[in-house]
């Protein structure tokens, strides 16, 4: 019987918890999703691991050693019709270098989705289901018509052994349906006995290769060879390079069968390098060997070209010997395109892009039937209809295509971050490996000319519309390519909706053990207003094709690391809640709970830059630029383990003037009242020691960010020299700990920033503070005493210190209202709020180019059509406010939401920074009102829009 919805959800969110005498709480829920299918609950029947590294390398070579050896080198040796001639040996070589990057990502690939489906799978889970029913329909056609051409082959060989007239080709084509027939029931039987005979039939066809090539040796004309191959050119030989990349192309087929190899981690990569290098070698030598022993002109264009040659310098029981020899190894190619093209339905089926019969695995045989016979039906109705010959070279140009989008897929999946990617095997030289091997697949394709383009476009566009027509509305994964690029908008668009709204709570969410619990969760407290709740979120992400009820069970580790919490909570008497989630977005999750739950902090561990990863720093890059909320990040001194915040006693505090100097400041000042830590605020300033003007503005920065609060500074650090993260990290060396601000939002993902390279190579513990985009400095008003280190009756002090004198309005400037079409981007805004200053008060501070230097740390927009760009810069000698009303909406950032109509200007001397902060808090509480933005676009004139800012102010009162 069927379970229950309510047998299913229990199975599902079965809870665990408990509280001890000191209060502390933790729970454990196992989420992460919204539906539970039957199918989900019931096990999948799977694959039986038979194959070996033997068998690996079999299947691998046995897809090789076909038609590209035993067919193509008639063509390929045919200069009359613009190949190469006798410089075919080097089109070989040129192929097995542009295959081999494939080959590697291949096996990188493999070892970390060890499944069936192969390059369909792989495509699919990197660039998503689109793609992925596009390469694994085009893949499948194209092992079909390779197969099919390797039966066709089989044919002209049978015809040169039985030296059967030209009137016997449609006996030869029945002959071959018939043995097309034979191999899909042999593939239906089980795939040991395929590989069995695989084996053998390998074994067989090297030692005859072995022979031929020893009694060749001989005879070889090193002169004919070398002189053909320094005769050809450029362009027939890159054309002949991509007509015989289709005989390596099979080196990686037996990743289609992954999930029927033992020890996949181990066994794929070794079984595909080795297979390539050593037919890469075979095929080499045998065709230098072929254009060496004889004139090439004498078997150009032969469908048999080995049993021609060995026919011709031998004799006659030679030729038929070889074409004996190429009969059985084409068969070998033909049961390895059976056996390995049928896996692609098999696994399409599962993930629901074909009808889901084509996944059923027959329970006694264990193979994937219907598939298999799709396969061979298809397969079968190739070699007796079509010129088969033609989809071959077909074939050869969308291999090309499909492994240079491999290629890419490992850049993908690598830089997406997703936490279930774990190869156990990694592409050496990444990403120039990669990315090189993309490119050179794409230069051979440009040599196959129009044919070729317009069938792998034909092909293509099958792909896309069954996708559209029936795979679309079916599936609802997304690829690792969206990690990177497609989700971004929706959650950048759902943070700007939701970033002026007022938060509580902090969020320690944790993906991979413990994390250095001991440090974040203290760090977490410290952060939290009275009353505010404290989580601990585990993250675990698993891969798309996972079901997620397959992980719903308690595991040992999760029940560990809630006790651990349990613990650390109690000892600091928190009020702390555990919370494990398995699901396939980690990102989505945590973007989710710290939206929904209004979070007002997050507190993380800092992700080091990746060995495995080159263009993103690490695998939350882009959600640590682009935050909910505030967010702190936090890095341990180096060699040591989590022991408590106590230990840090010295900090050292490098503030910026920017979107972050506040929080940073704010966090130190926090760190310091609870635990008596004394603070040296440090600011690195060139190296020039007579530079007098960089050091009256650093010292007059200090100065106003010393009024924000009620205990003196000390006298800043100030730090010279030419590289300024090493100066800062130099000083690091005195300290326990460093508190700094965020790298800018649009760093470049090839350059690290400063902020990375302190993190990377401080000597001492690291906090890193983010402010969201569009918190205005709201928070301003909150406590600046930790609660649980306030003592009792004792209320919290403001960040920021009142000033009940400070008036929005009296320092409201100009209020420029623009008509339509006016202003229509941001830098036609910034060019002219810097001409109205100039044009009021009479010179240029360089306002321009300090408001592009502060957007790009950090956009300034809101969200609701507010932005609230501003700058300090060091010739004002006074705090500047001015309310710009543009007559049509403009975008404000990459995203191109919210376009922005209401911009109010804030520009002010460093020593001045606590004004400036004032207003930039007063403007966040004046957009937060009810009906103050609606009322202000309503207004009619300058003097109505400065009476509407005078009453609501008076409705704040002194806030």
């Amino acid at each position: 019987m069927p379970p229950t919805s309510a047998e299913t959800r229990r199975f599902l969110e079965g809870a665990w918890g408990r509280k001890d005498s000191g209060g502390a709480r933790a729970s454990l829920r196992a989420v992460g999703f919204r539906r539970v299918s039957a199918s989900d609950t019931v096990p999948r029947k799977t694959l039986d691991r038979e194959l070996g590294l033997l068998a690996v390398m079999a299947i691998s070579m046995g897809a090789m050693l076909g038609s590209g050896l035993f067919v193509l080198p008639g063509i390929a040796v045919d200069a009359g019709r613009g190949f190469a001639g006798a410089a075919m040996p080097l089109a070989y070589l040129i192929s097995s270098v542009v295959v081999f990057p494939a080959a590697l990502c291949k096996a990188e690939l493999a070892t970390a989705l060890p499944r069936s489906g192969g390059t369909y799978l792989y495509v699919d889970r990197g660039l998503g289901p689109l793609a992925g029913t596009v390469v694994g329909l085009g893949v499948w056609f194209s092992l079909v018509f390779k197969a099919a051409f390797a039966l066709a082959g089989l044919g002209a060989y049978c015809a040169f052994a039985l030296h059967l007239p030209g009137e016997a080709r449609t006996f030869l084509r029945a002959l071959a349906v018939v043995l097309c027939l034979g191999l899909m029931l042999l593939n239906l039987l089980g795939v040991k006995k395929s590989s069995a005979l695989q084996n053998g039939i390998v074994c067989v066809t090297l030692i005859g290769l072995g022979l031929f090539v020893l009694e060749c040796l001989p005879r070889a004309d090193g002169g004919r060879l070398f002189a053909g191959a320094g005769s050809a050119g450029t362009v027939p030989l890159l054309k002949t390079s991509g007509l015989v990349f289709v005989s390596f192309a099979g080196v990686t087929k037996v990743c289609s069968i992954a999930e029927e190899v033992r020890h996949p981690s181990r066994n794929l990569p070794r079984g595909i390098l080795l297979s390539l290098a050593v037919v890469g070698l075979i095929y080499v030598l045998v065709t230098a060997l072929l254009v060496s022993v004889l004139d090439p002109a004498a078997f150009a264009g032969s469908r048999t070209p080995l049993a021609s040659v060995a026919g011709e310098v031998f004799g006659p029981a030679e030729g038929v010997g070889m074409a004996l020899l190429a009969v059985l190894t084409l068969t070998s190619m033909a049961n390895s395109g059976m056996l390995t093209s049928s896996r692609f339905p098999l696994a399409m089926a599962r993930d629901r892009l074909l009808p889901e019969g084509l996944g059923s695995i027959h329970p006694r045989f264990r193979t994937p039937v219907r598939s298999i016979l799709l396969t061979g039906a298809v397969m079968g109705g190739l070699v007796a209809l079509v010129d088969v010959e033609r989809l071959a070279k077909l074939a050869s140009a969308f291999q090309l295509l499909v492994f240079a989008v491999v290629n890419l897929s490992v850049v993908v999946l690598r830089e997406s971050g997703a936490r279930w990617y774990r190869p156990a095997f990694a592409v050496p030289g990444y990403p120039l490996t990669p990315i090189v091997g993309a490119l050179c697949c794409v230069g051979l394709l440009a040599f196959l000319g129009p044919l070729a383009y317009a069938g792998a476009a034909g092909i293509v566009s099958a792909g896309l519309a069954w996708y559209f027509l029936y795979a679309r509305r079916r599936v609802e994964r997304r690829g690792a390519l969206t990690r990177l690029y497609g989700e971004r908008r929706r959650l950048s668009g759902r943070v700007t909706r939701s970033a002026v709204h007022e938060r509580a709570g902090v969020l320690v969410p944790i993906f991979e053990r413990d994390e250095d619990l001991e440090d974040l969760i203290p760090l977490a407290a410290l952060l939290a207003e009275s009353g505010e709740p404290l989580k601990v979120l585990r993250i675990e992400e698993v891969p798309d094709q996972a079901a997620l009820a397959d992980f719903a069970d308690e595991d040992p580790l999760t029940r560990q690391i809630a006790q651990r919490v349990e613990g650390i909570a109690g000892r600091y008497e928190l009020d702390c809640e555990f919370e494990d989630v398995v699901t396939h977005h980690a990102k989505h999750v945590l973007y989710e709970r710290a939206v929904d739950e209004r979070v007002h902090w997050l507190v993380m561990r800092w992700q080091p830059r990746s060995k495995r990863r080159w263009f993103v720093p690490d695998p939350v890059a882009w959600f640590v630029h682009h935050p909910p909320v505030d967010l702190v990040l936090f890095r341990e001194t180096p060699g040591e383990d989590g022991a408590g915040l106590e230990r840090f006693r010295r900090v050292l505090v490098c503030p910026e003037p920017g979107p972050h100097d506040v929080l940073v400041v704010h966090v130190a000042d926090r760190f310091a009242s609870a635990y008596g830590a004394e603070l040296t605020f440090a600011y690195a300033i060139g190296a020039d020691p007579d530079d007098e003007e960089e050091e009256a503005r650093v010292r007059a920065y200090h100065r106003g960010l010393a009024r924000l609060y009620q205990a003196p500074l000390r006298e800043p650090l100030l730090l010279r020299g030419s590289d300024e993260a090493e100066a800062v990290r130099a000083a690091s060396r005195d300290f326990d700990l460093l508190v700094l601000g965020a790298p800018p939002e649009n760093e470049s993902m090839l350059r690290r920033s400063f902020e990375d390279r302190v993190t990377e190579g401080a000597a001492c513990a690291v906090l890193r503070v983010k402010a969201v985009r569009g918190s205005m400095h709201t928070s301003l008003q909150k406590a600046r005493q930790p609660a649980h280190s306030r003592p009792p009756g004792q209320e919290p002090q403001p960040r920021l210190p009142s000033d009940p004198g400070f008036r929005l309005g009296d320092v409201l400037d100009a209020i420029p209202m623009v008509g339509e079409k006016a202003i229509r981007t941001k830098g036609q805004l910034f060019a002219a709020i810097a001409a109205g200053f100039r044009e009021r008060h009479g010179y240029d501070p360089g306002i321009e180019a300090a408001l592009w230097a502060r957007e790009e740390k950090q956009s300034t927009a809101l969200g609701k059509g507010v932005a609230v760009p501003h700058a300090t810069i060091d010739a004002l000698d006074r705090l500047h406010v001015e309310l710009w009303l543009l007559g049509e909406p403009i975008d404000f950032e990459k995203e191109g939401e919210d376009p922005v109509d209401v911009v109010f200007v804030v520009l002010s001397p460093p020593g001045l920074r606590r004004r400036h902060l004032r207003a930039l808090a007063r403007i966040g509480h004046l957009i937060l009102l009810p009906e103050f933005l609606s009322c202000l676009r309503a207004a009619r004139s300058p003097e109505d829009i400065r009476d509407l800012v005078e009453t609501h102010e008076d409705e704040l009162g002194t806030r």
